[in-house]
C-alpha cells in the first residue's frame, strides 16, 4: 500500500489537536511467480477527521498517536518523532490502517485492503 498524508491541525489545548487531512493511497498486488497476474488499483483519496494527543518524553522528542476515520477509512497511529532542524521532524511509527471500496480499471469489484505495520516519515510545522 502506498499512502501520502497531508493534514492541518488545530490545537485545543497543549497536548490535544483536531485534525482534518487527505488521504491518498492505491495498493498493488505482485504475483512474482507470474508478472502478468499483477495489478495495481486506482488511486483512492480520501478526507479524515480525526485527534492526535502528544507529550515532550525528552529534548526535541514526542511521543504522540491518532486516531482518524471516514466513509471507507480507519487509520489509527502510535509514534515518536525528533525534531531534526526547526519546525522539521523525522517520525516512526506504529500504523493500522483499513480503506474500504478500492477499484481496479480491469475489474468491477470493489476490495479492502488492510496495514499494519512500522512506518516513517518527515513533518513540517508552520
Amino acid at each position: 500500500m502506498i499512502t501520502n498524508e497531508f493534514n492541518v491541525l488545530y490545537k485545543l489545548n497543549k497536548k490535544i489537536n483536531a485534525l482534518v487531512g487527505l488521504v491518498n493511497t492505491k495498493f498493488e498486488v505482485c504475483d512474482f511467480d507470474d508478472p502478468s497476474g499483477s495489478f495495481n488499483s486506482n488511486t483512492k483519496k480520501l478526507w479524515q477527521v480525526g485527534v492526535v494527543g502528544s507529550t515532550v518524553i525528552a529534548d526535541k522528542t514526542t511521543l504522540w498517536g491518532s486516531a482518524a476515520a471516514s466513509k471507507d477509512l480507519t487509520n489509527y497511529e502510535v509514534g515518536i518523532g525528533y525534531e531534526f532542524s526547526p519546525n522539521w521532524e523525522f517520525n516512526v511509527n506504529y500504523r493500522d490502517i483499513n480503506v474500504k471500496n478500492f477499484s481496479m480499471d480491469q475489474y468491477t469489484a470493489s476490495y479492502e485492503m488492510k496495514a499494519k505495520g512500522f512506518w516513517y516519515g518527515i513533518t513540517y510545522k508552520f
